[in-house]
């Protein structure tokens, strides 16, 4: 995509290197620390935890949802919400897993991560989803393999 001869998905691409490669850097270190890093869900159950990013760089943003909450109105809070919640029902029932550590981990989610952000990921903590740059990429939410992936 750094080549493309659309200037604006060259752009996009360049400027996604660098808070991309941020993130794996952190995500290796926190990962080194998982069980520092969860935070537990009350009771030990399904608890997710959706934050708008308002396309600044810092996590998690503004809670905007939360487990039992009523939909909300921007379609990208009510995707990760869903879909987290489907992954987790989806290993909860085929292998009894309670979250992602087993110890009722609360799934956090943060959308609207940066301005044209084209990527989805997890940084050890939480997920964070990008709203793409409009021309290669739509939001990241949108699909649920991408949610159940991060």
């Amino acid at each position: 995509m750094a080549d493309s001869p659309n200037k604006k998905v060259r752009q996009f691409a360049i400027d996604n290197i660098g808070p991309s490669s941020g993130m794996r850097a952190v995500r290796k270190k926190v990962s080194s620390m998982q069980f520092f890093a969860a935070i537990p869900s009350p009771a030990g159950r399904k608890y997710r935890l959706i934050y708008d990013g308002g396309r600044l760089p810092d996590l998690p943003g503004k809670l905007v949802r939360s487990e039992g909450d009523p939909k909300h109105k921007d379609v990208s809070v009510n995707e990760a919400y869903n879909f987290s919640g489907y992954t987790y029902d989806f290993y909860k029932k085929l292998f009894d897993r309670n979250s992602l550590d087993n110890n009722g981990m609360s799934l956090l989610s943060t959308v609207h991560t940066r301005i044209g952000f084209n990527n989805a990921f997890w940084n050890g903590e939480q997920m964070a989803y990008g709203d793409g740059d409009g021309i290669v990429f739509g939001r990241f939410t949108r699909s649920l393999d991408v949610v159940g992936h991060e």
